[in-house]
């Protein structure tokens, strides 16, 4: 579900990932090939992401996914 505080902390970890890279979700949109909408909802969980999703964000912010799960981790 993406109202169990763990998914809030992802989705807050998500969120600090683009902002660290100085990539409004605009530009994130852009390079995912998705509307700002679409990155607005994943970010405030109205869409849940799958590890396919979130892969797709990891490789168009140039983060290895790793690095976000440690960031995730250490939250």
């Amino acid at each position: 579900s993406v109202h169990t505080r763990e998914y809030k902390l992802f989705q807050e970890t998500l969120r600090q990932m683009r902002e660290r890279q100085g990539v409004s979700q605009n530009e994130l949109a852009r390079l995912l090939g998705v509307s700002q909408g679409y990155v607005s909802k994943c970010e405030t969980g109205d869409l849940r992401l799958d590890i396919v999703q979130i892969h797709a964000f990891c490789d168009a912010l140039n983060v290895p996914f790793l690095e976000l799960m440690e960031q995730y981790e250490s939250a």
